[in-house]
């Protein structure tokens, strides 16, 4: 078997299950993996508590009468508010692009004209582009 190694190194149970059933993860590159893994949790727990569901274990689940959770906020909130979505005037394509200095919508149906169709900062790096009927 190969050693794992233990100097400079936290204790197994300190790290997720996932690094524990294969402890050559553990290596030189587990601090950072550990690092990762643990802002994944927080992340995920910021999503579940703002979807009303307790976080802590890496699960989303509906608070008690809730329908809020994990898939809410990726369907309610995602799907059905980003991406390109019909309304009453045109086509309204929003993305979540919090670190672009600019953003177009191009395509065949504007002969990839990055000018044709700006997206316009609508705030919390929410970018929003309208093609209307009339285009």
């Amino acid at each position: 078997p190969i050693p794992v190694p233990t100097e400079g190194v936290a204790a197994l149970s300190d790290y997720p299950d996932w690094i524990v059933a294969d402890p050559l993860l553990a290596d030189s590159s587990g601090p950072e993996i550990r690092r990762r893994h643990l802002r994944f949790r927080e992340a995920l727990d910021s999503l579940c508590a703002e979807g009303g569901v307790g976080g802590g274990d890496g699960q989303c689940r509906p608070s008690e009468g809730s329908a809020e959770g994990l898939r809410h906020f990726c369907v309610e909130r995602g799907l059905r508010h980003f991406g390109l979505h019909r309304d009453a005037v045109g086509w309204r394509f929003r993305e979540w692009a919090p670190s672009a200095a600019a953003a177009s919508l191009v395509g065949d149906f504007n002969g990839w004209d990055v000018t044709a169709h700006p997206c316009e900062e609508v705030g919390g790096g929410v970018w929003e582009a309208l093609v209307r009927d009339d285009d």
